[in-house]
């Protein structure tokens, strides 16, 4: 549904809507038309960037776990702790 906007003689702007109300379809119209929103096709790539950025930064600490565990058992201090 195309809904658009008119100036008038007196220079107030007019809606699509009953009287030339402005409308909440001319309201979201000219939002897209600003923003150069063409629909919901690109919105998927962006809600998957961040359970992406999160598994790369889970993977990151699983690996960094790892190699810490590894390195310490070559060096490992014994602590003996007696209760007096």
């Amino acid at each position: 549904m195309t809904a658009t906007t008119k100036t008038s003689a007196n220079g107030k702007i007019q809606g699509t809507g009953p009287g030339g109300r402005i409308t909440r379809d001319d309201l979201a119209n000219k939002l897209r038309a600003i923003t150069g929103d063409k629909g919901s096709d690109e919105s998927g790539s962006m809600t998957n960037s961040p359970v992406l950025v999160g598994v790369l930064v889970g993977g990151l600490v699983v690996v960094a776990y790892l190699l810490g565990r590894r390195r310490s058992k070559s060096g490992r201090a014994l602590v003996e702790i007696r209760r007096i």
